[in-house]
């Protein structure tokens, strides 16, 4: 969505609520033969010959404007007391800028790692006086209107000039105002800044973003300079990075934007600082192509061209900025792979990948799922199945997911097992009741003299069943894995579907091993201890699967999971909201029992239930 969240202008002032009172005696100091009507006043305009009173001024708004032809200036508040050389009176100007929202309104002393910044606390009184200084001189203010950018913007930024450092002055507020730092941009070096202050490299405005609504687009520039342009043009949502190098700011800010576009600048560091930040940012992120939009334009753009520049050229050219901006927005490219892919593209490939399994070339482990509502009250929060391994544990979680799915809810699966078309052939076995030799023919050949009517029945129903699961249930098989990296997935599926999935991780001990942990129960406890934060953010219902210590088999001939057997797998017997056990019945053919172990919301049956795997088909079913 290219959306512009438009401030009308920035600086140029929107309707906004002030004193008609206070208004009025500010303007009647300037001009002649002033008359008030309610909210609203008219007199002789005070920058050209008026002699029949053609200026009139909105007291509500502070916004005015001269009617006569020979004339026709306009404005707001700031921009008239640039006019005539004078500035607003504090009272005034105090209340233009709380309701535009970016007067600092803070002296809070902040603190910073090593030393403390403010700590006489003048921060804010040097700041307006920065301010006052650039406004008021017109060689100074050259640095930037040859920019682009008024001086009603630049104050209304608090943008300054500090003589003793001879650098121009931008101050970066946090989301309550409160001054974190100061950049100085050296006059005699574009290029060259410093900072004052204790909380440095973090996006300029920033806190802007609060203010945007869910699916609003948000762009982020390299640098001030251009924030600055995109303010004066009167387009809100853009945000400025520091540098190429990127921001220090942690990403999960821009949950809720649903586009966020990276236009840096045209030149190598300005390429390689889009994509580190796009990589920080995750799958919202797009980076602007310019070898693209200069193909389109059929014109080769100077190193270093930036979205300054371009206002520039557009203006210069009688083009309207936003239109070409939408253009480079349109031209940005994903270059964060999506969360997880669709399994529709994988059917088409089952029947290859059938007389690959059926020659004898090993394809994966097999798995399954079966349904305890009745003695788990359905899965909820952080569970765990444990199982020694062939136990059935994948099957279960596998049926689990094919269950919810069909119901319209979005599963998704972290897999270190299987790989997807395995996975496919196994829901589609499932759904039509038929061995995979069976499909085989089927997807071979359905006027086969060994397929009979029913089964091809069979098939219709799975294959239209298959193509009802892939469009909900998602499998994440990528090893390069953490946290947060799989709250970005519950994010993604969460915004596509409008609801929060159902996570599978199957298995607990295949997740990625971590570099600082050289113990594997150390492994596991971050990872529990991780999942737990997973749960707790996002509010998603988690299904870890866990492989058990084997523990001695009793006197019926089996093995059965205890609580102790859960406390071989790290801490997840603390962690885990509803603790399931399985394992194999071998007293009976394909038989295996699950038992509730521990709950935290309810006190558990101790009752078994006990399955039957149907072999043929990847199906589970109870017995009595």
């Amino acid at each position: 969505m290219l959306t512009f969240v438009t401030l009308e202008p920035l600086g140029k002032e929107k309707n906004r609520k002030m004193n008609p009172e206070q208004t009025f005696n500010f303007f009647r100091r300037y001009i002649k033969e002033i008359k008030q009507h309610e909210n609203h006043a008219i007199g002789l305009c005070p920058f050209h010959d008026d002699h029949n009173p053609s200026f009139s001024i909105d007291l509500s708004t502070g916004k005015w404007k001269c009617h006569s032809s020979s004339c026709g200036k306009a404005g707001g508040l700031l921009k008239f007391s640039r006019e005539i050389g004078e500035r607003l009176p504090d009272d005034l100007y105090r209340d233009l800028m709380d309701e535009i929202g970016f007067r600092p309104k803070s002296r809070i002393v902040h603190r910073g790692d090593e030393s403390t910044w403010n700590e006489d606390g003048d921060i804010l009184e040097r700041v307006e006086r920065y301010r006052k200084r650039l406004y008021f001189d017109d060689k100074l203010l050259e640095y930037w209107t040859k920019r682009g950018i008024s001086p009603e913007t630049l104050s209304t930024l608090f943008v300054g000039y500090d003589d003793k450092s001879k650098a121009y002055t931008i101050p970066h507020l946090a989301e309550n105002r409160e001054i974190l730092a100061i950049k100085r941009v050296y006059s005699s070096n574009s290029h060259g800044y410093s900072w004052e202050g204790s909380k440095r490299s973090f996006l300029y405005l920033g806190g802007i973003i609060k203010a945007l609504d869910p699916g609003d687009s948000l762009i982020i520039t390299e640098g001030e300079k251009d924030t600055l342009s995109l303010l004066d043009e009167g387009i809100l949502n853009v945000v400025g990075s520091p540098s190429s190098e990127g921001f220090n700011d942690d990403p999960s800010i821009f949950e809720g934007t649903k586009d966020i576009f990276v236009l840096f600048d045209n030149d190598d560091s300005g390429r390689d600082g889009a994509l580190k930040v796009a990589k920080k940012i995750g799958y919202r992120s797009r980076v602007l192509n310019w070898r693209k939009y200069e193909e389109l334009i059929g014109e080769e753009l100077p190193r270093g061209f930036d979205l300054t520049d371009l206002r520039l050229k557009c203006k210069t050219e009688g083009k309207p900025f936003r239109e070409e901006l939408k253009k480079l927005m349109k031209l940005s490219e994903r270059v964060v792979s999506l969360p997880v892919e669709s399994l529709s593209p994988f059917i088409e490939n089952l029947p290859e990948f059938l007389k690959k399994r059926f020659s004898g070339e090993l394809i994966g482990y097999s798995t399954g799922f079966v349904s305890l509502d009745m003695a788990t009250r359905g899965i909820h929060d952080l569970t765990v199945l444990g199982g020694e391994p062939k136990a059935g544990k994948s099957l279960l979680a596998l049926l689990i997911a094919i269950e919810n799915s069909l119901k319209g809810i979005p599963v998704v699966s972290f897999d270190f097992e299987n790989s997807v078309e395995s996975i496919l052939l196994r829901i589609l076995s499932n759904r039509s009741e038929l061995s995979e030799k069976k499909l085989a023919r089927a997807l071979e050949n359905v006027d086969s003299p060994e397929f009979r009517p029913d089964e091809f029945r069979g098939y219709q129903k799975g294959m239209k069943d298959l193509q009802k699961v892939s469009e909900r249930f998602f499998v994440k098989k990528d090893r390069d894995l953490d946290k947060w990296k799989i709250i970005e997935v519950i994010q993604y599926i969460r915004e596509s579907f409008g609801q929060t999935p159902l996570v599978i991780i199957d298995s607990l001990q295949k997740l990625p091993w971590r570099a600082d942990k050289s113990l594997r129960r150390d492994n596991i406890d971050q990872w529990i201890r991780d999942i737990e934060e997973i749960r707790d953010k996002t509010k998603a219902t988690i299904l870890v699967v866990s492989e058990l210590k084997r523990p001695q088999k009793g006197g019926n001939g089996y093995s059965r999971p205890s609580l102790d057997s859960f406390k071989e797998s790290g801490d997840i017997e603390y962690s885990g909201d509803l603790l399931l056990g399985i394992w194999k019945d071998e007293s009976v053919d394909d038989s295996l029992n699950i038992q509730v172990i521990e709950s935290r919301h309810f006190i558990p049956d101790k009752k078994l239930v006990c399955m039957r795997r149907i072999t043929d088909f990847w199906g589970l079913y109870e017995t009595l």
